[in-house]
């Protein structure tokens, strides 16, 4: 049974937080943080030692049923994860954005969440979400601090309960019934470039000021140029802190300039304000940080929301994968990243490439990634493999997708 696999000798405390009360409570959107921060809060480090940690939207929110996020945590041993329910049992912040069943002990793979590393005291081995979760955590303090509470005698976790299965009518896509990638909340940095630029932009603005006040001309003709360099301070302001409207601020300036020029008879100075306005243009969407580029921050194609992980930025990753293998032909190297490697996107895209059935089979049984099982099943034909998979997979998205190719 594929249920055997060496994943299932962990035990996982699902705790589920109500994603509309987070939001609320937070004021945020980046919701999967926001849960992070309150579990490492809420639960003693040394507690939480060791223990791998997951996170993505409960199955369920994925068809349509409730609106739950969920931090998986696993572990080998049962009597720390009870530790850890106990800590938030205890916990008014928790209990103020908890979901209904907001602590259940489980095994590994009824939900479809995303690994984000091993919580270790320091936070170390944390990725993702859960590492910026962790250092926000150092910094702020529980909304309500409470005092450590000796835990009640060890209660034998509940049995699971199986998600509910997705509506009859429902067309569940690939991605709709697989997991949410945990969101990959990118923090907004400026390339040392357009830092340059900014500043360079900043001083720009400040020198059209001070040579508009001391010119030698009538009043009336210093009030143009003293306004432009205000409006340009304003807008390098808007830029440093990822408010696009400054651009924009910048476009009208270069636009209205462009305009008095021409009406003036000064070509020169009517075609000279759109070199700064393309050179900030191109240091915007040239140079990247985090394989992000300042446009898209500046343009909010970057901000985490219920969709997580931009497909930007899961297609760069699928990108890479895919050059780290496209030039492997030898079938044994491939199966060796495929299972091995710790990238999923890089085990994925090997897993395509992959033409053995039983190493495919044996890759879907142990595999807790829904991209890599995703990638293998594409190349599985074995039907009697593929009914198993369909019946007892871990993962509800890949029991959904052997089901399809079963009836193509």
């Amino acid at each position: 049974m594929w249920g055997s696999a060496r994943k299932m000798d962990f035990s996982i405390l699902y705790v589920r937080f109500d994603i509309g009360a987070i939001e609320e409570k937070f004021d945020t959107g980046a919701y999967g943080s926001a849960c992070y921060e309150v579990v490492f809060r809420n639960v003693a480090a040394d507690v939480l030692h060791g223990c791998q940690v997951f996170m993505g939207d409960s199955s369920a929110t994925l068809h349509g049923s409730e609106n739950v996020c969920i931090i998986g945590l696993m572990s080998f041993d049962k009597s720390k994860l009870q530790a850890i329910s106990d800590q938030l049992n205890q916990s008014s912040e928790f209990a103020s954005v908890a979901a209904d069943r907001p602590l259940e002990f489980s095994s590994v793979g009824r939900e479809p969440l995303v690994q984000d590393g091993v919580f270790t005291i320091g936070g170390g081995q944390l990725t993702g979400w859960a590492a910026l979760a962790y250092k926000s955590s150092q910094t702020q303090p529980a909304a309500a601090a409470e005092p450590t509470v000796a835990p009640p005698p060890t209660v034998a976790p509940p049995p699971p309960v199986a998600p509910p299965p997705p509506p009859a009518t429902a067309q569940v896509s690939a991605t709709a019934a697989g997991p949410v990638a945990a969101p990959l909340q990118v923090p907004k940095e400026r390339h040392g470039c357009l830092t340059a630029w900014l500043v360079m932009m900043l001083i720009g603005g400040g020198l059209v000021m001070l040579l508009a006040a001391i010119a030698d001309v009538p009043d009336e003709n210093k009030i143009v140029p003293v306004f432009s360099g205000i409006l340009q301070i304003i807008a390098v302001a808007l830029i440093w802190n990822w408010k696009q409207v400054g651009f924009w601020m910048c476009v009208g300036l270069v636009g209205l300039g462009f305009i008095i020029g021409i009406f003036s008879g000064d070509f020169l100075s009517a075609f000279q304000g759109f070199i700064p306005l393309m050179i900030l243009w191109r240091v915007l969407q040239h140079f990247k940080v985090n394989d992000v580029s300042g446009w898209e921050h500046l343009m909010g194609k970057q901000v985490a929301s219920g969709d997580n992980m931009s497909l930007n930025q899961r297609d760069r990753l699928k990108a890479k994968a895919g050059s780290a293998v496209e030039n492997i032909t030898d079938q044994a190297t491939l199966i060796d990243k495929a299972k091995n490697d710790p990238d999923e996107f890089v085990r994925a895209a090997a897993g395509r490439k992959v033409t053995d059935q039983s190493a495919l089979i044996d890759i879907l049984k142990t595999d807790s990634s829904f991209y890599v099982c995703e990638a293998v099943l594409e190349n599985i034909t074995d039907p009697t493999a593929l009914a198993e998979a369909a019946k007892t997979h871990l993962l509800p998205g890949i029991r959904k997708l052997a089901e399809n190719k079963i009836k193509k």
